[in-house]
């Protein structure tokens, strides 16, 4: 019997509605069915020809069908010890931590009749830690210890409910400083010390909710709900650059990292005329302002959008240039990862098909 070439459910029209864990050529795509959490286990084909054929495919968690049950997203945190991949749902009713098939911990809100409580984004910070963001602003900091999951407890920073959160080291050295950032539907992101897990300060939004966030060491990268794709520096609190990325709002991003990055040498010379040279691999900066070498890595960010647009953006430094821009015919895209840093696996609503795109 062929392996299956689609997904065994259609996926929910939901920001961010894929996650996936990348082994070589060998991915997990999770994504929400309703009210399921689903992981379907593909071997993805790389390259101009990008296609993946599918393994088995799982329920993993199912809340039931009541509108109070609903499943809101599905993310795998890998913890940064590199000891476990769990998989985080997302839910009305709170969040559930799973190892495997394994349920860890479910974790349920608190409800009252008034307001309608539940929880959304999720990341993993520098130790044994996995944060969660709420309807009611606030972050759960959960500590995990073994196949041991516990609520260490709850940081309100927010005024709106949190839509995103992502997690990254500032640096490369062999003990780097980490930072967290999270949004939400005011707009507003807030950047933690992710190493104490308390928040620095505040970069206020602008009424249109944070959709999306991924950090990049010392910048973040934040897709917002009229289209626009801004990139602030961490240590500055000042955007650094924005761009009118899509027409309507953006529902995903998507960040690459490997060890097959595309690198670029920096040398910054004494005295010397600023130089810009740019190949397609390496581009080279010559400053009178440095006076020593370094090196950085070009990323590379996709987003997707309501408008059914998928672009990929090149970054280095405070530069961002559009790398590739395309669509997929009939199909609103709502979640988009790396499989590789030339694949792309676009999620699209109400569909069994993945789209698999070479960049």
């Amino acid at each position: 019997m062929a392996a299956p070439t689609q997904l065994a459910a259609s996926v929910s029209f939901l920001p961010g509605n894929l996650s996936a864990r990348v082994v070589g050529d060998s991915v997990d795509f999770a994504y929400v069915h309703r009210h399921t959490a689903r992981v379907a286990q593909a071997t993805v084909k790389k390259g101009a020809a990008a296609d993946a054929q599918f393994g088995e495919q799982n329920v993993i968690h199912s809340q039931g069908g009541g509108a109070l049950e609903a499943v809101l997203q599905v993310s795998w945190v890998s913890l940064a010890d590199g000891s476990a991949d769990l998989l985080v749902v997302c839910t009305v009713a709170g969040v559930a931590f799973y190892n495997g098939p394994r349920l860890l911990l479910e974790h349920k809100l608190a409800r009252d009749d008034k307001d309608m409580v539940f929880c959304r984004g999720a990341c993993h910070v520098r130790g044994r830690h996995a944060c969660i963001g709420t309807s009611f602003g606030g972050v759960l900091i959960f500590a995990i210890e073994s196949d041991r999951v516990a609520l260490e407890r709850t940081e309100v920073e927010h005024q709106a409910a949190l839509c995103a959160l992502s997690a990254a080291p500032w640096d490369a050295s062999a003990d780097p400083v980490w930072r967290m950032a999270s949004a939400d539907e005011n707009g507003a992101v807030v950047v933690w010390d992710a190493d104490a897990l308390r928040p620095l300060h505040i970069i206020p939004g602008e009424s249109f909710p944070c959709t999306s966030l991924q950090l990049l060491d010392d910048r973040i990268a934040a897709g917002f709900a009229n289209g626009c794709l801004r990139f602030f520096r961490i240590s500055t609190r000042q955007k650094y650059a924005e761009v009118a990325a899509h027409a309507r709002q953006i529902l995903a991003l998507a960040l690459a990292t490997g060890s097959d990055q595309s690198q670029v040498f920096v040398p910054k010379l004494i005295n010397a005329a600023k130089v810009i040279w740019t190949l397609e691999i390496l581009t080279f900066f010559c400053s009178a302002d440095y006076n020593h070498f370094s090196l950085s890595l070009m990323l590379q960010l996709a987003s997707v959008s309501e408008d059914s647009r998928i672009h990929v953006w090149r970054l280095l430094g405070d530069h961002v240039a559009l790398k590739y821009s395309g669509t997929v015919p009939d199909c609103i895209p709502c979640g988009v990862v790396f499989c590789s840093t030339d694949v792309l696996a676009i999620s699209c609503y109400d569909s069994k098909q993945l789209a698999f795109v070479a960049v």
